[in-house]
């Protein structure tokens, strides 16, 4: 796996951790597009991530999100979107 990659995967996940987030109930999900669509998972310092194809997902795009349990609220975070460009200056 791609270093960098797996540096992006692993500040998104510092920020979900921080907060109280399992890495249990995390999942990535990823474009069929991408190089870690061929993956199920990866091993990070938090411990394994789950990966998941995401039907509507275009290439570009990444993100964690925590599985839905009992009435408390998702946990999302980015981890890769693509920047556009407005009048020469790149924003997220």
């Amino acid at each position: 796996m791609n270093q960098i990659a797996l540096q992006m995967i692993e500040a998104a996940l510092d920020q979900l951790t921080r907060i109280g987030r399992r890495i249990e109930s995390l999942r990535l999900i990823v474009s069929g597009e991408s190089t870690l669509a061929m993956y199920s998972s990866v091993n990070t310092v938090f411990g394994e991530l789950q990966i998941e194809v995401g039907g509507y997902v275009p290439k570009g795009y990444s993100y964690i999100i925590e599985e839905p349990t009992g009435g408390k609220p998702r946990a999302f975070q980015w981890v890769t979107k693509p920047m556009k460009k407005r009048g020469g200056n790149e924003v997220a």
